[in-house]
């Protein structure tokens, strides 16, 4: 069972936000992969900005 720390969250964000410092070529070879990532953890973890990714999901009925 795996348990969420909210400090390696945090540290992970940071990391995230650090991502064309620390590993410029993840910038140059997958392009938009590092935003999605930051994007991702923003709204996820600071609550802060849009979904990450549009989606519209069905209503079943």
């Amino acid at each position: 069972m795996s348990l969420a720390y909210e400090e390696l969250i945090e540290a992970e964000f940071l990391a995230a936000e650090r991502l064309e410092e620390t590993r410029p070529h993840l910038v140059r070879s997958r392009p938009g992969w590092c935003e999605g990532i930051r994007a991702t953890l923003r709204w996820a973890w600071r609550r802060e900005g849009p979904p990450p990714l549009a989606a519209e999901i069905p209503l079943e009925r």
